[in-house]
């Protein structure tokens, strides 16, 4: 940072007029809006028309378009605005002096010399020709004497012409206005602290970027596949890679792929949550089951439709004749055993033939248990209604007659006689 100190006329900082002169004429350095450098003199009019945002004022136009100016300006400047006597007598004296302006490519030049007003130092003539000869297109002065201070980084370079007021040492004089030098700087000068600012431009760190380097910029924003932040991708589960791009390979999941697939039997794995999706013919939380003895196919809902209870490859359903599951050895010997029979015709297969002869068994089995229901239910209403008519109108003889019922059948039998009289009652005849 390069500071001149100075103490005259119209002053604009950051667009703001802070200083106004009062109508007095004097040459200016400004920088408008737009960016163009203007060197010359102004009215109180044109401080406002130019739309300045930088606006110092001097005394004397060193160089104009190339050329030494110094008499003419002297001609056109206000005496007043400096404090050595006559203008004439400002511009010869020897002294410290400043001075600021630019070249044809448009880079601005200052000059600071030090010197004594009166005793050592340079006049303004000299001063001009210094600007000319570093390639000055046009320049002014900025003031003399003791207020010429040319402050570093924060440290004074310069000699000061002012003596302290210890009268040891020589001190810079206070004054109003200075011309400040600097780097442009970047809004927030901090550029949010995720980067550098280099001349009015913050340089972002990392994956910062932005004018101010607010936002973190990841490559192909993460392909839709993950959050980006400061040190990256941050891929959502199921995803890997720089830019979150890549699936999980075969085996993998969770988030960077992390996660170890416990699935068997070549099924896929979920690549966010590791539940297995099992091949045909397979079950289990991790597809480690074959289907059920009968059962094939996707998730196992197939039934095999095999004969002789034989079971059926437990993938595509084809019928098999032997069974790999020890728990189903019976069905599987029982139908090896009927394959053997029928392939070495052992005896004829008539399977079809018995089911028939036992249907019909059953069914005329069926036919006559429901005849002999039928039958027994008529004989016992007839017997109970001719009992009832017997006792009522059979007149039996007088001896020694007993009456037996066996078995729901009523007989007579004689003592005396020692001898079956009937078993059955007419029941039209008298006895």
């Amino acid at each position: 940072m390069i500071i001149f100190i100075l103490n005259l006329s119209n002053v604009v900082s950051n667009a703001h007029l802070v200083k106004d002169s009062g109508g007095i004429q004097n040459v200016h350095f400004g920088i408008t809006k737009d960016g163009i450098l203007y060197f010359g003199y102004l009215s109180e009019i044109d401080i406002v028309a130019k739309d300045f945002i930088q606006l110092v004022g001097g005394v004397i136009w060193l160089i104009r378009d190339g050329d030494v100016y110094v008499d003419e300006s002297a001609k056109l400047e206000c005496s007043e605005a400096q404090e050595s006597g006559n203008i004439q007598r400002f511009i010869s004296v020897i002294s410290a002096r400043n001075a600021v302006g630019h070249d044809k490519e448009g880079r601005v030049i200052m000059v600071q010399v030090d010197g004594e007003t009166g005793k050592h130092g340079i006049n303004l003539y000299e001063l001009a020709d210094i600007m000319k000869d570093l390639g000055a297109v046009n320049a002014i002065n900025l003031d003399g004497g003791g207020s010429v201070t040319l402050v570093m980084n924060g440290t004074l370079v310069n000699n000061p012409s002012d003596m302290c007021s210890d009268k040891k040492f020589r001190c810079p004089r206070e004054v109003s206005t200075i011309l400040c030098v600097h780097e442009p700087l970047c809004d927030p000068p901090d550029c949010n602290g995720h980067g550098q600012c280099v001349f009015g431009r913050c340089n972002c760190s990392g994956l910062w970027s932005g004018d101010q380097c607010q936002t973190v910029k990841c490559e192909n924003d993460c392909s839709e596949h993950g959050k980006c932040t400061e040190a990256g991708c941050l891929c959502t589960e199921g995803w890997m890679g720089d830019d979150c791009h890549v699936p999980c390979p075969h085996g993998r999941y969770g988030v960077n792929c992390s996660q170890l697939c416990l699935c068997q039997h070549n099924s896929t794995c979920n690549l966010f949550t590791g539940a297995c999706t099992c091949p045909p013919g397979f079950v289990g939380d991790f597809c480690q089951d074959g289907c059920p003895f009968g059962f094939y196919g996707d998730r196992c809902k197939h039934v095999c439709m095999c004969p002789a209870a034989c079971g059926c490859d437990h993938i595509t359903g084809r019928c098999i004749i032997s069974s790999a599951y020890s728990k189903h050895i019976f069905q599987a010997s029982n139908c090896l055993a009927q394959k053997i029979i029928q392939h070495k015709h052992l005896i004829v297969d008539r399977t079809k033939e018995y089911r028939f002869y036992v249907y019909g068994f059953i069914s005329m089995s069926v036919v006559a248990a429901v005849s002999i229901l039928i039958s027994c239910s008529l004989m016992y209403t007839l017997y109970k209604d001719n009992k009832f008519t017997c006792f009522k109108k059979c007149k039996l003889p007088q001896k020694n007659v007993k009456t037996h019922k066996l078995l729901d059948n009523s007989f007579i039998y004689d003592e005396d006689e020692d001898k079956l009289i009937s078993s059955e009652l007419d029941l039209t005849d008298e006895v």
